[in-house]
């Protein structure tokens, strides 16, 4: 955006753009822009990468998987999971509650081509 003041021209920044009140859209965007490139990743066939998208102390509970813990039971879960051919993934009804500036949950309705479940809480 510019301004004509006389003769010179300044640049305003809009005052929205790093603003305190809205780190809550900041966060939201990113916690949605890493859910599409974990969706894209699993799509491609990457479990490498989708695999990496978590913190190595995280638990998933996978029903009726189960609970898996850490790097290498996720890894033990996605890898063979997504090898078996599991793709097209599609999240729905996709919401996200922000806590505060580190901390989201997402919750969605999933598809697949081999199935389809709900999200109930994904930090």
């Amino acid at each position: 955006m510019w301004t004509k003041s006389n003769t010179e021209k300044t640049q305003i920044k809009p005052s929205f753009i790093g603003d305190i009140t809205t780190f809550h859209h900041e966060v939201a965007l990113e916690v949605l822009n890493a859910s599409k490139n974990w969706i894209m990743n699993f799509n491609a066939g990457n479990a490498v990468a989708c695999v990496k998208g978590y913190d190595r102390n995280v638990l998933v509970r996978a029903m009726p998987f189960g609970i898996k813990k850490g790097s290498s039971e996720i890894s033990g879960f996605w890898k063979p999971f997504i090898s078996s051919g599991a793709t097209n993934l599609i999240y729905t009804n996709v919401s996200i509650e922000v806590v505060n500036k580190t901390t989201a949950f997402l919750s969605a309705d999933r598809s697949m081509n081999i199935g389809k479940g709900i999200i109930y809480q994904e930090k």
